[in-house]
């Protein structure tokens, strides 16, 4: 129950010490309850160095020094982004996943996050019910992307999804198919009530994993792709999705991925192109962590509305330039 809680506490992203951040101004520090959870698990992490240095791969941990490396670097030379705490905050966070996985059995962490991820399910639920306007008027003026409200993840639309959509892979089993079918059809709702093409594929991908594990029997896996096959040959054939996506905004994002219509893609194209020239100036350090942004609006001249590259790959690249170089010639020579 303890884990349950503080899990429940760690996705709770934007409940700060004083209230929700979205009741609050945002002049002033506001300090989140998770992370002040993390910051009191700090003496613990230290305490269990020995334990933590045996188990966790060394790569993890040259990950952590350049990354602190980099960004104090980039404070001289682009000044200091506050997301460098996010980033410790977050090795905090894996370091007491690796804890709580030497104490805890395998069986019980796996319940522990059902019952949180049920919790939120049901939260998020209730939250759409509340905030039904919000969402009928998306629907009604699609343009604006995503629905907006408040959200108990922080990030928006996409990163709620997202996270729920990533959890729904601990209710893959045997014995309770039914339950994982009931928990990924809630979250690929969720996924499309936000427009949310990330987690959209997130819950695909979610879907493909399962059929293709040891807990689908080999003719219900034959069954399904058949079904999939003829099910994906009547749509192209006779759906006019067109028409459906004009009814159904999250699959209307998916049909504009890399069309004019689709101001978001677009922009982050557009933020792309600076991305070679920001390798460039950061080649032998990086650019530090939350700088990437930055970096790439000083190379267009221009301001972009993402707080992020929304590419992990990208983003980490042009953190970790020269680490990522001298690695790819160690692996050269091995």
């Amino acid at each position: 129950m303890a884990v349950v809680c503080l899990l429940l506490f760690m996705n709770l992203q934007t409940l700060s010490i004083t209230g929700w951040v979205f009741e609050q101004e945002e002049s002033g520090v506001v300090v989140k309850v998770y992370q002040l959870i993390l910051l009191l698990s700090v003496p613990v992490v230290i305490y269990s160095f020995r334990a933590l240095t045996k188990y966790i791969p060394n790569y993890i941990w040259h990950w952590v020094v350049w990354v602190v490396f980099s960004s104090i670097v980039g404070y001289w030379i682009h000044g200091f982004n506050k997301l460098l705490i996010n980033y410790l905050l977050s090795f905090i966070a894996m370091f007491l996943g690796v804890l709580w996985g030497l104490s805890l059995p395998k069986e019980a962490i796996i319940k522990a996050i059902r019952y949180t991820l049920l919790a939120m399910l049901a939260a998020v639920y209730v939250k759409m019910v509340v905030f039904f306007d919000a969402i009928l008027l998306f629907f009604n003026e699609p343009w604006r992307g995503h629905p907006y409200f408040p959200m108990f993840y922080g990030g928006g639309p996409n990163l709620e999804a997202t996270w729920i959509a990533f959890f729904s892979v601990f209710f893959m089993s045997k014995n309770k198919k039914w339950l994982f079918y009931l928990v990924w059809g809630a979250c690929m709702s969720v996924a499309f009530i936000y427009a949310s093409r990330v987690a959209i594929v997130l819950n695909v991908v979610t879907a493909f994993l399962f059929y293709f594990s040891s807990y689908v029997r080999r003719w219900e896996r034959q069954l399904l792709i058949v079904l999939g096959v003829v099910g994906v040959m009547y749509a192209a054939a006779s759906v006019d999705w067109e028409a459906v996506g004009e009814k159904f905004v999250g699959l209307q994002r998916l049909l504009y991925i890399g069309k004019t219509e689709d101001k978001g893609m677009q922009g982050r194209f557009e933020l792309w192109e600076a991305y070679p020239e920001a390798l460039r100036l950061g080649w032998w350090s990086g650019v530090g962590a939350g700088n990437t942004v930055p970096v790439m609006e000083k190379m267009k001249e221009k301001a972009f509305p993402e707080d992020n590259v929304h590419n992990i790959y990208i983003q980490f690249l042009v953190i970790l330039v020269l680490l990522v170089v001298c690695c790819f010639l160690f692996w050269l020579q091995i």
